[in-house]
């Protein structure tokens, strides 16, 4: 994996740097014998989560860091 990074911005003034890997999922695959590959969704670790220049996810509950990883899962699915 490789390490990517998608900015946001708050307002005009305030960006939101999150640095993170990312590994495609698989989807399931049947085949005609009853047998199946059950697939696997995508990887994504989040890195850091820089603000202001200071590291914040250590200080994101847990809800927080699966709703940001809904969104880079939704971003780059997108792009593929």
């Amino acid at each position: 994996m490789k390490e990517q990074n998608i900015t946001s911005w708050i307002g005009d003034d305030l960006a939101v740097d999150v640095y993170f890997d990312y590994t495609a999922g698989e989807p399931p695959v049947y085949y005609p014998n009853d047998k199946a590959h059950p697939g696997f969704g995508p990887e994504i670790i989040i890195n850091r989560i820089i603000v202001n220049n200071s590291d914040i996810l250590d200080c994101l509950t847990q809800k927080v860091i699966d709703k940001i990883e809904d969104e880079i899962d939704e971003y780059m699915s997108q792009s593929d």
